[in-house]
């Protein structure tokens, strides 16, 4: 039953997880474990939607599309243990892409106008 006194409640819960610490831990890290096994499951059996020839699953990426919302990364997300389902709806607002492919891509969205890194637009050589 909850202490009517905050401090004494945080206290107690403090408490009950310094006593009851292994048990956790041993639950988190199975949990972590069933979340990257759900989302190593979504990458097997895929290609690379860019180049379609990568399909080793621990070398796709998911890259958010342009226009969606994002919530979190999907390794964010296994790490804060989000519900599958959760996962499940960001990874359908992502392309699955390699690593080289997906590299690629930010390079491209990091370039000026005129060619050059987006870190030196606007400057000219002698600057």
């Amino acid at each position: 039953m909850p202490h009517k006194v905050r401090s004494v409640q945080l206290e107690a819960q403090r408490q009950w997880y310094r006593d009851h610490k292994d048990r956790w831990a041993g639950q988190n890290s199975a949990r972590r474990h069933q979340k990257r096994i759900l989302v190593l499951h979504l990458k097997t059996g895929r290609t690379c939607l860019d180049c379609r020839i990568e399909k080793r699953p621990r070398v796709l990426e998911f890259h958010h599309r342009l226009g969606e919302i994002k919530v979190a990364t999907i390794s964010q997300m296994v790490r804060r243990k989000f519900s599958d389902e959760a996962i499940l709806a960001e990874a359908a607002k992502c392309d699955l892409i390699c690593s080289n492919c997906h590299a690629e891509r930010h390079n491209d969205a990091l370039t000026c106008r005129d060619g050059g890194p987006r870190l030196h637009c606007g400057l000219k050589a002698d600057q």
